[in-house]
């Protein structure tokens, strides 16, 4: 399958590292009003 971050076992900390962050920033660029910021702290009824 696709491979993500540092090739071979070596750990790659991070926030939304891999397929999850591939994908969530696919979605930020189709909809960046529908899909909220990962860092976001407030809700999304509060913005």
């Amino acid at each position: 399958g696709p491979q993500c971050g540092t090739p071979g076992n070596a750990a790659t900390p991070g926030l939304l590292t891999g397929l999850a962050g591939i994908g969530h920033g696919l979605l930020r660029l189709a909809a960046p009003d529908a899909v909220a910021p990962v860092l976001l702290l407030a809700a999304a009824e509060a913005r």
